[in-house]
């Protein structure tokens, strides 16, 4: 098999309970192009690896694994893994899917492939997500952007309002001269994340296009996954959150200034989100991000930072009747 036009860039680590949907997922596509699955098994300890193995078998030349010895994301390569498996890549577009994730609809890689193939000024494109339990219980919520536009197109300055949370990784699909060895920056190697400071790199050649179709779903909680290890618990969080901010100086740094105003909106917001994770209202209420928030947004800030055993409980009330509302 040649002439691939697209490559599936899919990261796995101790993901025996999901990998097979998501490479059934990337199976399942049906497009009118030639594309190949890498995926890079980060020495998982579980059977992802041999689960692997078996896909290989019955689909050779399509499915083409790379198995570490060693856990490379301990060894504080974690970015260079994205990387390493990126580089082998014959297709001319990247569609990233992580191994806890799945595609839903078997028209995705056609449906972005073909705006990209028709557009190109365009990056690269993405869509709505939906977030679902570990064992693929819908919970009624998404990824999505918070306004659309009539051409559906985001340019830098959206991408970086959202913050590296608008956009999940298993919906992006981008050009890859746009994204590799030859012009990616120190700082993405040096980010406590991957995906944000991918995205904002994408954001300096092209727009996105979005599609508000759902057409992948997204694991919560699970196990060892990034948001428990970078984001649980108050150190963790102020830790990676310093980090992402750093990143964002760095990319302001990269891009010689020209988005600081943008930039500087969401740092205030990141540096609010640490005075709050931390308990201290009276840091929070003389931050720019509260003095600019409506009266109902203070209010509920208030309520987090001096009860928050009581706004947890009301948030897990709330929750439990938003089900109860979505399984009638």
């Amino acid at each position: 098999m040649g002439d691939f036009l697209l490559s599936i860039n899919c990261i796995t680590y101790n993901h025996e309970k999901y990998i097979a949907d998501a490479i059934e997922s990337f199976l399942m596509q049906k497009t009118n192009f030639k594309y190949e699955i890498l995926i890079h098994d980060d020495a998982s300890t579980d059977k992802t690896a041999e689960i692997i193995r078996k896909y290989e078998r019955q689909y050779p030349g399509l499915i083409k694994p790379i198995f570490q010895s060693e856990n490379q994301y301990s060894k504080g390569n974690g970015k260079r893994i994205i990387i390493l498996n990126q580089e082998r890549a014959l297709g001319q577009y990247i569609a990233f899917c992580e191994g806890d994730d799945y595609w839903t609809d078997p028209y995705k890689l056609q449906k972005q492939v073909e705006i990209l193939e028709g557009d190109h000024s365009l990056a690269a494109s993405f869509h709505k997500v939906e977030e679902v339990t570990t064992n693929k219980k819908k919970k009624g919520t998404y990824i999505e952007v918070p306004y659309l536009k009539s051409n559906n197109k985001y340019d830098i300055y959206d991408i970086i309002r959202f913050d590296g949370r608008k956009i999940h990784l298993s919906s992006l699909v981008f050009r890859k001269e746009f994204f590799n060895t030859s012009n990616i920056p120190d700082f993405f190697y040096d980010s406590v994340v991957g995906d944000l400071p991918m995205m904002l790199i994408l954001a300096t050649r092209g727009e996105f296009y979005y599609f508000s179709d759902s057409m992948s779903c997204t694991r919560r909680d699970v196990p060892n996954g990034a948001s428990q290890r970078l984001f649980k618990g108050t150190e963790s969080f102020i830790n990676s959150n310093n980090k992402i901010m750093e990143c964002y100086n760095r990319f302001n740094e990269f891009t010689e200034f020209v988005y600081s105003d943008y930039i500087k909106e969401v740092l205030t917001y990141r540096e609010f989100l640490n005075y709050e994770k931390k308990g201290n209202y009276s840091l929070v209420k003389n931050s720019e991000y509260f003095k600019n928030s409506n009266t109902l947004n203070k209010l509920k800030i208030w309520l987090r930072c001096n009860f928050p055993i009581v706004y947890t409980e009301l948030g897990y009330i709330k929750e439990r009747l938003r089900l109860l509302r979505m399984n009638k």
